[in-house]
């Protein structure tokens, strides 16, 4: 399935301008839950102005947006260095 494509390279393919967080090809998985001050929304996706770094996001609190510069938990850049909590990992 193609989302933004109509050459799908894979079974789930989503694809957009990784410029914006309004246009990249994230994946957000949001909860209604009010169960726990502790539920967040999370997504995962390329978006952000350091070209080429994948991000997985984590809202601040229960219904807040999980996409931000703010929100990044986890950082993998062009490099493949890994950061956690933090959008630009050291080698």
């Amino acid at each position: 399935m193609g989302i933004g494509t109509n050459s799908p390279a894979s079974v789930l393919h989503k694809e957009g301008n990784t410029n914006g967080y309004n246009t990249a090809p994230l994946i957000y998985f949001g909860s209604t839950s009010t169960a726990n001050a502790a539920v967040r929304d999370w997504a995962i996706g390329p978006a952000d102005s350091d070209y080429g770094n994948f991000h997985i996001f984590q809202g601040a609190s229960t219904g807040a947006a999980a996409v931000g510069t703010a929100q990044i938990a986890f950082t993998i850049d062009s490099n493949k260095n890994v950061g956690i909590r933090t959008s630009i990992p050291s080698s």
